[in-house]
């Protein structure tokens, strides 16, 4: 069990409180999004490491780089080398947890290698936790909802579509599928196009391959996006393969990010990418698509980047040590009225104990700052007694109201 408690609460009660008031990882588990990789294993046969060993080892080496491949789509590529050491201990110590399942399709031997491949099934929301509690990727629910305004244009002479035009009909755009794609897998919540009611009518409505920022950031405050995508993606023929009756294809997505509040710049990219289809159409869509998914990956990291930046200029990672935390009702109250103090960014609930908690939170100001605003922060069923404070820790008691009470 999580919680020890003195007195029991009617166990829908407490099931109630867990539910609306924890985080969704110490409950249940996420809904699994997952990704299937094809890998290979190598390991080393010796007479003292035999076929046996050498077989798991390989299978272990494979299931380690299927799980790298994944956590590399997950980091900016700016943050490999700074945390190149907290991911190859994590990785190599952790990797059969971040595996669904997986199956060996074939294996041999060459000269003394045991060789096998592999078909993985890897966990991408427990790679991004595990990644998120070591500090090396931001929560993922602290980075912002987009929305996307970007209009394409298929084929030289085709006319350009958004859905902005007429936002109760389905479009399909596919350089927006690439973006969506991996920007959710990074974490960034996307909004849907399902306004209440129409956004223009047709004498406002803004030109299909141009949209100003001060537009774009309106739209995005209407539908409750932090962040506006905009841009175009284009897509066209570039020559014909006639011995194979296939066409070759280029596609371009650029795209700017605008926080919607501010209309500050988060980020700007531009990616071209190939492909070669018999299809025309499949082409095209191919095409937009992977110059999307390049494109969103970018703009995932640059967005990223700026809010790990300013997190680490502004604030400091403080832990709280919480003792009498078997009170649960006292407990959720403390994590909510934690929570929602001035200069707290990031709280996250490190270890639980019988009647203990660890919480590491980011706070603009140092531990004895934050030691003053509880001292003085009023809560109706507890009171709180700071026991040590040093550089960044603090260690604290949640006193019940008649205990503390009785005490003075």
């Amino acid at each position: 069990m999580i919680f020890f408690l003195k007195k029991r609460l009617p166990l829908l009660f407490v099931f109630s409180l867990l539910i609306f008031f924890f985080p969704d990882h110490l409950l249940a588990e996420e809904k699994d999004e997952t990704t299937t990789l094809k890998v290979i294993g190598t390991s080393l046969c010796s007479d003292t490491y035999g076929m046996t060993a050498a077989r798991e080892k390989a299978i272990s080496n494979g299931l380690l780089t299927a799980v790298e491949l994944v956590t590399a789509d997950l980091i900016p590529s700016s943050s490999f080398a700074t945390n190149f050491t907290a991911l190859n201990k994590l990785l190599t110590a952790h990797a059969d947890q971040f595996i669904n399942k997986y199956k060996v399709l074939t294996e041999f031997t060459f000269k003394n290698e045991y060789k096998v491949m592999i078909q993985a099934t890897v966990s991408i929301p427990k790679v991004r936790h595990e990644l998120e509690t070591e500090g090396i990727i931001p929560m993922g629910n602290n980075l912002p909802s987009v929305l996307f305004l970007v209009s394409e244009i298929k084929g030289k002479n085709g006319n350009a579509i958004c859905w902005w035009e007429n936002p109760f009909t389905t479009v399909s755009l596919a350089g927006e599928a690439g973006l969506a794609d991996i920007m959710e897998k990074k974490g960034f919540r996307i909004v849907t196009h399902n306004p209440p009611t129409p956004l223009f009518d047709k004498k406002n409505a803004p030109p299909l391959l141009y949209m100003d920022d001060k537009l774009a950031t309106e739209m995005g405050s209407l539908l409750n996006a932090e962040v506006v995508v905009v841009g175009e993606a284009m897509a066209f023929k570039t020559g014909n393969i006639t011995e194979k009756n296939i066409t070759s294809f280029k596609g371009t997505v650029s795209v700017r990010a605008i926080k919607t509040e501010s209309g500050e710049l988060m980020g700007r990219v531009s990616q071209t990418a190939d492909s070669i289809s018999m299809d025309e159409e499949t082409g095209i869509n191919e095409v937009l698509k992977k110059a999307g998914f390049l494109a969103g990956e970018k703009l995932a990291s640059q967005i990223a980047e700026i809010k790990q930046d300013r997190t680490a200029d502004n604030s400091a990672k403080i832990k709280i040590m919480v003792k009498g935390t078997n009170n649960l009702i006292n407990f959720v109250l403390f994590r909510k009225g934690l929570q929602s103090l001035q200069g707290i960014s990031l709280m996250q609930i490190k270890q639980i104990e019988p009647d203990g908690a660890t919480i590491a939170v980011n706070f603009k100001g140092d531990a004895k700052k934050l030691a003053d605003i509880l001292r003085i922060k009023p809560f109706n069923s507890f009171s709180i007694n700071i026991i040590d404070i040093s550089e960044n820790f603090l260690k604290i008691a949640l006193i019940p109201e008649q205990t503390s009470a009785e005490l003075q």
